[in-house]
């Protein structure tokens, strides 16, 4: 049954945990947006990768918190609704930290959209729209490959054809997201000279 109960929230957390990167990202870039002081921000004795980087960490560690509660959620849930058997701890937790591993490259992108773009509404569009594609190229044989959809196939047990199993792909997805994020998270530190005119955020609309 715990297996089970594995199976049926990893849909709903491959939807979920993408649209509370883009939330969270959006509310952290926001702080600034609203109160019109990134030139203030900027103008302190930290660099902008110092910037850019305390922000991402601030994602980070929201949604290690977040991964944390819904790993012992679950153990809540299972306990309550009367499972048998000894606790899978490492799946439980395995889920949760496992999804924000595979969060990395999503957090990268959806950190500097709402930094970006005063409007949040288009970066929370942007996010919305990329954690449903994700699901539906979860399904493909070629596409469950792409960034997008590799929340929806972190899930420490997947249904096979001789019914719920380990997943066999969960080590390449972990790899693959490690290093897709930091080397995101390289480009967006490095990639630019982070000047003036290129880190105040755009308006849209």
């Amino acid at each position: 049954m715990w297996q089970y109960m594995l199976f049926d929230n990893s849909l709903l957390f491959g939807l979920g945990f993408p649209l509370a990167v883009t939330i969270i990202a959006s509310i952290i870039a926001n702080i600034e947006h609203q109160t019109n002081s990134w030139k203030q921000t900027l103008s302190l004795p930290v660099s902008r990768v110092g910037i850019y980087l305390s922000k991402y960490i601030w994602l980070f560690n929201s949604l290690l918190l977040t991964a944390t509660i819904f790993a012992i959620g679950m153990v809540v849930l299972g306990k309550a609704l009367g499972f048998e058997g000894p606790i899978p701890w490492g799946l439980l937790f395995g889920d949760g930290y496992v999804m924000l591993l595979t969060a990395l490259p999503i957090m990268s992108f959806q950190l500097w959209l709402p930094i970006t773009f005063k409007n949040q509404a288009f970066a929370i569009l942007i996010g919305t729209v990329s954690s449903i594609v994700g699901l539906f190229l979860a399904s493909g044989m070629t596409t469950r490959w792409f960034p997008l959809a590799y929340p929806s196939q972190s899930s420490t047990i997947i249904l096979q054809y001789e019914g719920l199993g380990i997943n066999p792909d969960l080590s390449a997805v972990v790899i693959i997201n490690v290093f897709v994020g930091m080397l995101l998270l390289f480009i967006k530190e490095t990639g630019h000279d982070f000047s003036m005119n290129e880190f105040i955020p755009m308006k849209t609309g």
